[in-house]
């Protein structure tokens, strides 16, 4: 005999014999900004090659992992916002911050900068050097 449920809840007990949760499902990274929008942004900014590689380097260790801004906000002990405001260049990541985020991402802070540095070269558009 089924059960009805006045509640409209989930009724997954009804077919599963317990009254188990669906797994919920991971949502990973969420860019604001294209890559060639990461270019423009800082080059408009004025910012150099690192910073630049840096934000781009931070994007695919996200996606490598998974991981939304919140939980790279977690694992380094960086505020969500700041993270934030790094992958969209409104802020420029402080020598203690990119140390932060190495810490989270568990690479030493040379490799993360030899990262963003090869990233960077990997992409550059060829108006970077010429404008």
């Amino acid at each position: 005999m089924n059960t009805l449920y006045l509640s409209g809840g989930d009724r997954s007990e009804d077919r599963r014999g317990g009254n188990r949760r669906k797994a919920k499902r991971r949502r990973g990274p969420v860019f604001g900004i294209s890559r060639e929008d990461v270019f423009i942004r800082c080059y408009k900014a004025g910012h150099g090659q690192l910073t630049t590689g840096l934000v781009l380097a931070l994007r695919d260790l996200m996606e490598l992992r998974g991981w939304s801004t919140q939980e790279v906000a977690e694992h380094c002990r960086v505020s969500r916002p700041m993270v934030s405001a790094i992958l969209n260049v409104n802020r420029v990541a402080t020598l203690d911050t990119v140390n932060e985020l190495a810490k989270g991402f568990n690479v030493l802070n040379v490799e993360l900068v030899a990262l963003s540095e090869r990233v960077f070269a990997a992409e550059v558009p060829r108006w970077w050097h010429s404008a």
